[in-house]
């Protein structure tokens, strides 16, 4: 997938550790915590350890220059009830996904490591790591997605046109305020349906055709 001279793709396993030192660089420069107590390797190996738990179950995109280097990146996790592994959201906010939604869902997923190289301006990339992000969430309307967010990309989504329901008072969390939200169908599928189609043509190699489908035939569910 391009976005002009850059290329998005999906990681492989030997490629997951060098994501995680991006996205933890990223997110300590962004922030210029000066926090102690937050070690650059220890958190590198930290989440590293969390992730190729769950790697199996995720799809994980990278955004790279035309030269090959780190401009962004995303996580789409699907939780699978016989899981046992522990979430950021489990461990920051001790918020399990099931005990919220109960069971009124069809699937549930976790979106996570988002970020983006500092220098990167261009808000169609945001939009383009968001749409890829909650491609199989829009899938179905009892479909939901949990995240933590950092609260300057909370104002920016309200912004875009993706309405999120915090579930709980924020953390310091990778040197920024970090808020649980639950992201519901009716809350992305506008945004979705608003740019799906402006990103198709560079997802055509990453999903199959009918799985990235404007849903304008889905009508926004009733609650």
């Amino acid at each position: 997938m391009k976005h002009n001279s850059n290329i998005f793709e999906k990681i492989r396993f030997n490629q997951l550790n060098s994501l995680i030192y991006f996205v933890v660089k990223e997110n300590l420069s962004r922030y210029k915590t000066d926090n102690p107590k937050l070690d650059f390797k220890s958190c590198v190996r930290k989440i590293y350890n969390e992730e190729k738990i769950l790697f199996k179950d995720s799809n994980y995109y990278v955004l790279r220059s035309s030269e090959g280097s780190l401009l962004g990146s995303i996580r789409t996790l699907e939780l699978k009830d016989d899981s046992n592994y522990i979430l950021p959201i489990q461990n920051l906010f001790n918020i399990h996904p099931f005990d919220v939604i109960k069971k009124n869902f069809k699937s549930v997923f976790h979106i996570g490591r988002f970020a983006i190289k500092s220098n990167v301006q261009d808000i169609s990339i945001l939009k383009a790591f968001i749409t890829l992000s909650i491609i199989s969430v829009c899938n179905h309307p009892k479909n939901v997605a949990f995240a933590e967010c950092d609260s300057k990309l909370l104002k920016t989504l309200n912004l875009i046109g993706i309405n999120a329901k915090i579930l709980g008072e924020p953390v310091t969390y990778l040197g920024s305020k970090t808020y649980p939200i639950l992201l519901e169908y009716n809350g992305l599928i506008d945004f979705y349906n608003q740019n799906i189609e402006k990103q198709k043509r560079y997802l055509m190699h990453i999903y199959e055709p009918n799985s990235i489908r404007k849903n304008s035939e889905i009508k926004r569910s009733v609650k």
